[in-house]
């Protein structure tokens, strides 16, 4: 009902999910285990695939943007997003748990102005600086014979695209042709502006407020195109070369 409430009144939902699921590990209080949040915290992961799905855009079920699918808001809790019937019977069993509490929760205020989600940018607080304006690696990155690289600054239905800085663009570049398929896990480009030496493929991270100084603060999935800050959770589209699916590893062009 709170997180209805919030929604209705236009809070920002953004940091309303958790990074990890954990439980208290038995006989050790001051430990805590990993669990899946499906089986161990079904109620809870319901109210989190319902506030991702509201603050991203996307479909509560399969994951697809309003630029993949015609989206439509679930007509009871009015947060959730789904694409089609089907995937709102694939995840009814989940979203119910979380659909009537959110809708009782709209219901305690008495005016109606839902505020319309929008590709969220607010979270990347920290601009770009002069060490990204210059690529870093071993070898010459020509921008101008290169890929393009850009990411979206703008509301949902209205992209504005801007190319990133040298430094992200080469790097993203060079993890873009990794091919980690077999390995059961897409390749990710983690890295902090204006700090190269925390760029990384991987790298665990806590959830905090203030982003600690040594780690790293936003990450691009080559899977679905999409860069992520990781503390706040917000999240814009990126392309190459004009397009945001990511073609095959080694493809012909993929990277001169």
């Amino acid at each position: 009902m709170v997180l209805g409430v919030l929604a209705q009144g236009g809070a920002d939902l953004r940091v309303a999910t958790p990074t990890y699921y954990c439980t208290p590990r038995p006989g050790d209080p001051d430990l805590v285990d990993r669990v899946d949040p499906n089986d161990a915290m079904p109620v809870h992961r319901a109210l989190d695939m319902a506030v991702r799905s509201y603050v991203s855009k996307t479909c509560c079920s399969c994951g697809l943007d309003n630029e993949h699918a015609s989206l439509s808001r679930c007509s009871k809790c009015d947060l959730a997003y789904f694409c089609t019937h089907a995937c709102l019977k694939a995840a009814w069993k989940s979203h119910k748990l979380a659909c009537k509490p959110i809708s009782a929760g709209r219901g305690l205020l008495t005016f109606k102005q839902v505020p319309s989600s929008k590709q969220e940018i607010t979270g990347f607080d920290e601009p770009f600086g002069k060490l990204d304006q210059v690529a870093d690696r071993d070898e010459v990155y020509d921008r101008e014979r290169h890929a393009n690289w850009q990411y979206d600054v703008g509301r949902r239905g209205h992209p504005q695209w801007q190319r990133y800085p040298a430094r992200i663009e080469s790097m993203l570049e060079s993890m873009s042709r990794f091919d980690m398929g077999h390995m059961g896990r897409p390749p990710k480009f983690i890295y902090r502006p204006g700090r190269p030496a925390n760029d990384g493929m991987y790298e665990k991270h806590g959830r905090s407020v203030v982003p600690p100084s040594d780690v790293a603060t936003c990450f691009v999935t080559f899977d679905d195109m999409t860069e992520r800050e990781v503390y706040t959770g917000a999240s814009r589209a990126v392309r190459r070369n004009g397009v945001r699916v990511r073609p095959p590893p080694f493809e012909k062009g993929w990277a001169d």
